[in-house]
């Protein structure tokens, strides 16, 4: 069983750029601090809703490992975006580091938590999110990784151990 995850981004094909509306951010989950799950974005409607057409597919590539029979569950994290920027988990815990306009991965960790065996949930490994953190002056991801707390630089990750 191949179970390669994909996040998909859509756009409206009415001329408009994909970033068209990436001045506002969603940086927590919820897009606020209230978790109102509320946008004041106003381009998607239900008028131009089936318009909309694929802009950019990226794929975690993740499929089950064999040498610990881990396998990757679903997909359930809700990307932040920060600037022109998508941080969010996969399944296997990474971070990942999108272009929101293009999906172009600029940068993932890997903390191989696959390595450690199977959950014993039996359902897969599941991650459902990063959370952020900045002083104005950096900017700092953070996941939780089974018993592991990590802390990213988002704009250069820590380097990953060999």
């Amino acid at each position: 069983m191949n179970v390669a995850l994909r996040f998909t981004i859509v756009a409206i094909v009415a001329g408009r750029a994909v970033g068209a509306q990436a001045a506002s951010e969603w940086p927590v989950w919820g897009g606020d601090l209230g978790a109102t799950k509320f946008s004041t974005l106003a381009d998607i409607h239900r008028g131009n809703v089936a318009q909309l057409t694929r802009a950019w597919e990226w794929a975690t590539g993740e499929t089950p490992y064999t040498a610990t029979r881990a396998r990757p569950g679903n997909f359930q994290a809700t990307p932040l975006m920060i600037g022109d920027t998508l941080f969010l988990s996969t399944s296997y815990n990474r971070v990942v580091a999108l272009d929101a306009t293009t999906g172009k991965e600029l940068w993932s960790y890997d903390p191989k938590m696959y390595l450690t065996g199977q959950p014993p949930n039996g359902t897969g490994f599941v991650h459902r999110g990063v959370a952020t953190w900045t002083d104005g002056k950096q900017r700092r991801i953070f996941l939780n990784s089974r018993w592991n707390l990590v802390a990213l630089d988002a704009s250069t990750p820590m380097e990953e151990a060999a």
